[in-house]
């Protein structure tokens, strides 16, 4: 306990002149000098203050007792005492370092002009960052960064929500759910640390109602679904021309990096297509709506009458006068052909009842063409011997042909005969329908 008197009498033999402090034992005092006060309460570990602004005030300062200003106090360092609680003033108090030995506790918000905290560190055995409440990261003019966090940040019940220094908010982490935001233009980018350009990249886009993944060059173009035991291994798929997804088996690219499954558009068809093996469909597979399905063609003639002259010189057989079904191939019955629209393997049939109309016997063959006669098909060829009067034969021609797109298919007729026998197609049927590719 401090003796107010004796206190007082021994500061006043030491100075002659006259001044005004406060603050020892609560006890107001009149002293003619500061000179010697602040060695004298320095070395007694006693507390003083002056009530005009002070400068210069060092050492440790123990006790019981409130510091309060009026206005802004500026302190070089301020260490409360452990076990105590303290009214550290009210409107303004500034310190350059703030040790504290025990947690933070706030009742009210904390408002800074521009907190910046280059690096958060707890000592070997602390805790983890938790807040309680909402931490909103982002103002229209600062930010709080933190820099060389090194432990978790957890929230518990608020909400966590980051904005870039627009307002504008890019993520938001509620209890209920985890959202990511752009502006109405733009993408959430997924990079590489060290390289700022895109690889991969995903964008809402409620406007048009549409989800959007997006690639880029720097990505290869492609997006590519693996195992976790080659999420490091290069998978050797060369940058492309447009999108496309890779689908790998979980084997080691390094080990076989053949085994994937790719889909995507080449600015004319979709294309599907495996590394190894073949593209297998466990399942039923049909083909829904018109206009759908492998290329096919038809065209044909029933009860027909009119004749067809024929010798060693071979003629088209030009007497079709319905086109058929087709799809990605197109019939054209007055000219006697179908025309190819997808390159590709096509299997080809034919039936026709011939009647022999010259009176004359003579044998007759019927080959496949292409493009107007100038191409052969020797795999597609069939003949028929007629007798003498009005006999009738019936053929069946098939075979598979490798065909380019824009060609044509047609089919013509030959007699062993010099002289030109008429021969009359009654019935025919020609069929073309794709079943490979080339």
């Amino acid at each position: 306990m401090v003796d107010k008197a004796k206190t007082a009498k021994a500061i006043r033999q030491f100075i002659p002149k006259r001044a005004k402090i406060s603050s020892i034992g609560g006890v107001p005092l009149e002293l003619p000098n500061l000179s010697g006060v602040k060695k004298f309460t320095e070395e007694r570990n006693l507390f003083w203050s002056e009530l005009e602004d002070q400068t210069g005030l060092t050492g440790d300062k123990s006790g019981s007792f409130n510091l309060t200003t009026t206005g802004e106090g500026g302190f070089g360092g301020l260490m409360p005492y452990d076990s105590a609680t303290f009214d550290l003033g009210s409107v303004g108090l500034k310190w350059r370092n703030l040790i504290l030995s025990g947690d933070i506790t706030t009742l009210g918000d904390i408002t800074a002009t521009n907190l910046k905290i280059d690096h958060i560190a707890e000592k070997t055995g602390g805790h983890d960052i938790v807040m309680d409440n909402k931490l909103n990261l982002g103002t229209s003019t600062n930010y709080i960064n933190f820099d060389g966090l090194n432990q978790k940040i957890t929230w518990n019940g608020g909400d966590l929500e980051i904005s870039s220094p627009t307002s504008f908010r890019w993520i938001l982490m509620k209890a209920s759910g985890f959202g990511m935001y752009t502006s109405a233009g733009g993408v959430i980018s997924i990079r590489q640390i060290g390289n700022d350009n895109s690889a991969f990249g995903f964008k809402a886009d409620p406007t048009n109602n549409q989800a959007k993944l997006v690639t880029y060059s720097l990505g290869g173009n492609q997006l590519i679904f693996c195992n976790s035991n080659g999420i490091n291994k290069n998978y050797d798929h060369a940058t492309q021309d447009n999108p496309t997804v890779y689908i790998h088996s979980q084997i080691n690219p390094d080990t076989d990096n053949t085994q994937w499954i790719s889909m995507t558009h080449d600015q004319t068809d979709g294309v599907i297509t495996s590394g190894k093996g073949a593209v297998r469909i466990d399942s039923d597979f049909y083909f829904k709506g018109d206009g759908t399905g492998l290329p096919f063609a038809e065209i044909y003639a029933r009860d027909n009458t009119a004749t067809t002259s024929t010798s060693t010189t071979k003629a088209q057989i030009l007497i079709f006068d319905t086109d058929g079904q087709s799809n990605n191939m197109t019939s054209v019955n007055a000219q006697g052909h179908i025309v190819v629209v997808k390159a590709g393997k096509y299997k080809i049939d034919t039936s026709i009842s011939i009647k022999n109309s010259s009176g004359a016997a003579h044998v007759i063959s019927v080959e496949m063409y292409k493009n107007n006669g100038t191409v052969v098909f020797n795999n597609i060829h069939a003949g028929r011997t007629f007798s003498t009067g009005s006999d009738v034969g019936n053929m069946t021609m098939s075979g598979i042909v490798d065909l380019a797109a824009n060609d044509t298919i047609e089919m013509w007729i030959t007699s062993d005969s010099a002289s030109a026998r008429t021969v009359t197609v009654e019935d025919v049927d020609f069929s073309a329908i794709q079943i490979g590719g080339t």
